[in-house]
């Protein structure tokens, strides 16, 4: 049996859902590129307006159980862009702080679609647990899922750091903020999902021997 590595919780982000709605044409198709995105909009009252493109299957499973029809599924914003086929009416359902300009995109293609913020991506401190075993000796393994929350947690480390830092970024455009952190052994997932990062979160600690 492998060993039982601890594992401390510091979320990064706190989820605000925000209105109000935007006014929708009938027939609007939506697109979430997060699952937070769908929470928002279950938060905030929304109904099933249809059909919805999507980033992720568990964005997509998320708006599968509210009902909408789920046209698509990409694994990127960027592989969704080149993956929708409505010529519109769209409405891009994001947070506060967006990549990746899907919005410019689609509309340079052709399509007719706007954006609106549903959701703030509130920033918080590493918690007290997370810095005390930041400031011990040892290996730590620290998945990242986003460009936000990598600079956030940049932002964040302590100047008594004494850990051993092994980063798992979750694509290339995270890999790109957490390559900029001192002393970071960064690594990236094969796949921007779910499972590929718990795959190279496995591989870390199998093969760092992180504890």
């Amino acid at each position: 049996m492998g060993q039982t590595v601890p594992a401390v919780m510091s979320p990064l982000l706190r989820i605000v859902p925000r209105g109000p709605f935007p006014a929708l044409a009938e027939g609007t198709v939506v697109i979430f590129t997060s699952e937070a995105g769908v929470t928002a909009w279950q938060a905030l009252g929304g109904e099933n307006t249809g059909r919805a493109w999507c980033v992720g299957a568990r964005t997509a499973a998320a708006a599968t159980s509210l009902g909408f029809e789920v046209a698509g599924v990409a694994e990127t914003a960027n592989d969704l862009v080149e993956a929708i086929t409505d010529p519109g009416p769209l409405v891009h359902l994001h947070g506060q702080f967006t990549r990746g300009d899907v919005v410019g995109r689609l509309q340079a293609r052709g399509h007719r679609v706007t954006g609106h913020c549903l959701y703030e991506q509130v920033a918080q401190p590493l918690n007290d647990e997370a810095r005390v075993v930041l400031g011990r000796e040892g290996a730590i393994c620290v998945p990242l899922f986003s460009p936000r929350t990598a600079e956030i947690f940049a932002e964040n480390l302590p100047t008594s750091l004494r850990a051993t830092l092994f980063l798992c970024a979750m694509s290339d455009a995270v890999a790109q903020v957490a390559g900029r952190i001192p002393g970071g052994n960064l690594r990236v997932a094969a796949a921007p999902t779910g499972d590929a990062m718990r795959k190279e979160v496995a591989n870390c600690l199998t093969f760092r021997h992180v504890t």
